[in-house]
């Protein structure tokens, strides 16, 4: 196992629904397993806000995608909907920080998210009395007021400051690169299949590039036809603006221009999957249920894809799953190269904690022989 990962391991403390969790070590392809609702997409949360040096349009996107979100008025007397943010903490307990750390080389690179009480100006402005965040990486620190309320009471007599409101939609709009801290690269795709914006965004980096052919053979692989190019179009008519483009491919032997959705759910799934890596070259791709979607018949060469994609761009990859097809097909790409950098995690809850199983390739011989059932 080489030590040039980008988060090689990983500990985790009072992040949502983990008190504590150490993960020791990932792989350049790395397999979460575990029951529902045992905390596997809160493991990817956590990466993600680790990759992300806490920054704030991630930590509103994480509660977002979670429906944590409470109602405030403001001071036209209209409800809005803002970030539960004490939902972040682990029981929404805020006495003690968020905490995590990776090892990279022997140096530990820590993150910490924790209430901190704001008051004064803040770029000209004079806001009301509130709690915000102090997030430090590396030993540096940065103060983010305005966010966390006590109680009801205070959050709707913050929110009726239009100062504040539009402080917050410039902490969320604003241009990611802005952060002090030091980020990775990271995508991440959910258990839904990408939708048009996700698959143009990815398409316009990567048009007219080497990286087109190994687009089109995910897309072939898991269509069963040859693709001979691809766009975006612009819809035009009844459509109204705010539907912008879609993806359209030509399909060998015809001149027709088939939109992407029609070559099914799975085609767009893997199609996604292959843009996404090459489009987070040098950094992460976080995945939920990656098997959804996918064929398992085709499982196998899909893991020999994301292989392949991870070694060339040097991205790291990790992945849930519910499904034991996902499992054994991984354990049988493990077994046809031993050099591949694979490492299999099963999360379980252990009496009133959460515990880790780790399976590495060592492991994977005796999987794919045995049907070893590991979620």
């Amino acid at each position: 196992m080489t030590s040039d990962l980008h988060i090689p391991n990983l500990t985790i403390k009072n992040f949502r629904g983990i008190d504590h969790l150490e993960i020791p070590k990932f792989g350049r392809v790395t397999l979460i397993v575990g029951r529902n609702g045992v905390g596997k997409t809160t493991v990817l949360d956590a990466i993600r806000v680790y990759a992300a040096r806490g920054d704030i349009p991630v930590l509103w996107e994480v509660l977002q995608s979670h429906d944590e979100m409470v109602r405030v008025v403001d001071e036209g007397g209209d409800l809005l909907l803002e970030p539960d943010w004490p939902a972040l903490f682990h029981d929404r307990d805020d006495s003690r920080q968020i905490s995590m750390c990776s090892n990279v080389n022997g140096l530990p690179r820590a993150l910490t998210i924790a209430p901190e009480e704001a008051e004064g100006e803040i770029e000209g402005e004079v806001p009301d009395l509130g709690v915000g965040l102090r997030i430090s990486f590396d030993a540096q620190e940065r103060d983010v007021p305005w966010l966390i309320w006590p109680g009801p009471a205070a959050a709707t007599r913050m929110a009726r400051t239009r100062d504040r409101r539009r402080y917050l939609q410039g902490l969320r709009r604003r241009d990611e690169s802005s952060w002090p801290f030091p980020k990775l690269v990271v995508e991440s795709l959910g258990p839904h299949i990408p939708n048009n914006e996700d698959l143009a965004r990815y398409w316009d980096e990567i048009t007219l590039t080497d990286a087109e052919k190994v687009a089109f053979e995910a897309l072939a692989l898991a269509s069963g036809v040859r693709i001979r190019g691809a766009a975006v179009v612009a819809d035009r008519g009844n459509f109204p603006r705010a539907y912008g483009g879609r993806l359209v491919v030509g399909i060998s032997g015809s001149d027709e221009r088939v939109p992407l959705r029609r070559l099914g759910e799975g085609s767009i799934r893997l199609f996604g999957l292959a843009l996404a890596m090459v489009n987070c070259k040098g950094g992460l791709l976080l995945i939920d249920e990656i098997e959804n979607g996918i064929h398992y018949g085709i499982m196998a060469d899909m893991w020999k894809i994301v292989l392949e994609l991870a070694q060339r761009n040097d991205v790291q990859v990790i992945a849930t799953t519910h499904g034991w097809d996902c499992v054994w097909s991984l354990a049988g790409v493990a077994l046809s190269d031993p050099t591949n950098e694979l490492v299999a995690l099963r999360i379980q809850q252990d009496k009133q904690r959460l515990g880790l199983v780790e399976f590495d390739n060592d492991d994977f011989a005796e999987i794919a022989e045995h049907n070893l059932e590991i979620r």
